[in-house]
């Protein structure tokens, strides 16, 4: 299945090519419609050096941000510059590193995005 393009979302997933558990977790996002912006580590170094803050030098893919309303890349692009040290904006609602299956699907359902059973 194609990836959807979206200009702006809920959901911010920084990835890198070739990465499974980024894959795995676009799979599941695609699988379910919804949206997303996927941004690329390859060959940014404004994201590769945001990603080593953030995750305190581990470097950990997917980086996967939930915000309480839409975000566009320029909006998160815009709070990386002005708060390298924190999360992109204030409307941040949790971020998580590497998910599996089971810590996405229970973040999805906590925001919403899936029905809880």
């Amino acid at each position: 299945m194609k990836t959807p393009e979206h200009t702006s979302a809920r959901i911010v997933m920084l990835s890198t090519p070739g990465c499974g558990d980024c894959l795995t977790s676009q799979m599941k996002l695609d699988f379910h419609n919804i949206p997303y912006l996927k941004l690329d580590l390859s060959d940014d170094a404004e994201l590769t050096i945001f990603l080593s803050i953030v995750s305190r030098g581990k470097n950990l893919v997917p980086l996967i941000f939930f915000f309480a309303e839409d975000v566009t890349e320029e909006d998160f692009r815009n709070g990386i510059s002005a708060s390298p040290d924190a999360a992109p904006t204030a409307k941040i609602s949790d971020y998580t590193f590497e998910p599996n299956v089971f810590q996405l699907n229970a973040l999805l359902t906590e925001f919403g995005f899936l029905p809880r059973k």
